[in-house]
């Protein structure tokens, strides 16, 4: 029976580095595959929206035997496993306190997709006047099937805010008024979809901010219930996702100047959507930041999809996701620097 034993473990051992090794291949791969492909192909795009975590079980399995047996080659390749998962998922390293120069002035920007209200409008509004932001940005801000309009009852509950709002997305601002505001609808969506622009003054600085909320790649229900097929469904939600961010970057060059964009996005921060989004803007959380800054589901999240970007001369001071219990989305909070001085 010992040397049967010793048989086998001895083929496990041979064999186990190869399948660790093959594995961190495989993700290697995979991160090719999100980073370069994304969306044009259906496949890429189910490993780019599918929970990164999944890609932790084979490795978590090749570990327990790995640990057993003592073999250092296998293990070193599970380590690069976990490293090359943190570096996928985006996640970040806590970073030294940023301070104010002379003639700099900080705001607080807060972007919650709020699921219509339906947590309670109350505890919403008292959730946001706690955190005090001078800028909030909302999704999913409009009736649902018999859950009614919130934003009636957050302009009475949020009086110090002013906001405008259209389709499913509102911007307030408190202390501020809104010299401009502009709407961008987006195609192919077959909803109320959008993305809302205003320019307002804060701190004697002028500002633009855009929030928006952008079509789901996939809905698991709608990958198991759809009779034209995965890869067809696939293609058409890339295609309309692809023509809304072209939409967007087009509507962004509307405002000039420092600029703030917000929302829910729908998009992990890997692919080549959201590669071509941060050439130009930069991701608050990437920047200062810490962890994975897990957004949805908000009971135990496992994707970042909700994001703070900043252009024209802002920086990030801090970025953080908070835990309200409101929605199923996580709110993230962020402080931004302005700079010195803003063209009229």
């Amino acid at each position: 029976m010992s040397g049967r034993w010793n048989t086998g473990g001895r083929k496990v051992s041979r064999w186990l580095p190869k399948l660790c090794l093959g594995y961190f291949v495989f993700l290697v791969i995979i991160g090719l595959m999100q980073q370069f492909i994304g969306e044009r192909w259906w496949l890429a795009t189910l490993c780019t929206y599918a929970p990164q975590a999944v890609f932790l079980v084979p490795v978590i399995l090749l570990l327990l035997p790995a640990l057993f047996s003592r073999n250092l080659p296998a293990l070193r390749s599970l380590l690069a496993c976990g490293l090359l998962f943190l570096l996928l998922e985006g996640f970040r390293l806590p970073h030294l306190p940023r301070q104010l120069t002379p003639g700099e002035e900080k705001i607080k920007v807060l972007t919650y997709n709020i699921r219509s209200g339906g947590g309670g409008v109350e505890r919403i509004a008292a959730a946001i006047r706690q955190e005090s932001p001078e800028v909030v940005c909302l999704q999913e801000a409009s009736a649902y099937l018999s859950v009614p309009d919130p934003m009636p009852g957050l302009q009475r509950l949020l009086p110090e805010w002013r906001f405008t709002h259209t389709g499913d997305v509102a911007i307030g601002v408190r202390g501020g008024t809104f010299a401009k505001v502009a709407v961008q609808p987006f195609p192919l969506t077959g909803s109320s979809r959008c993305a809302l622009g205003v320019t307002t003054t804060l701190h004697g600085r002028t500002l633009n901010i855009v929030t928006t909320h952008l079509a789901t790649a996939l809905y698991p229900e709608t990958l198991t219930h759809n009779r034209r097929g995965i890869p067809a469904y696939l293609a058409q939600t890339g295609e309309a996702r692809r023509l809304q961010l072209q939409s967007l970057r087009g509507f962004l060059q509307q405002f000039p100047g420092p600029t703030i964009l917000c929302g829910d996005f729908n998009t992990p921060p890997r692919g080549v959507e959201y590669t071509r989004l941060t050439r130009t803007l930069t991701d608050c959380f990437t920047e200062v930041g810490t962890g994975f800054g897990w957004s949805y589901p908000a009971h135990r999240p496992v994707l970042r999809i909700d994001y703070i970007f900043v252009q024209g001369g802002i920086r990030p001071l801090s970025a953080q996701t908070l835990s309200w219990p409101h929605s199923d989305h996580r709110p993230v909070l962020a402080t931004l620097v302005l700079p010195p001085s803003t063209p009229e």
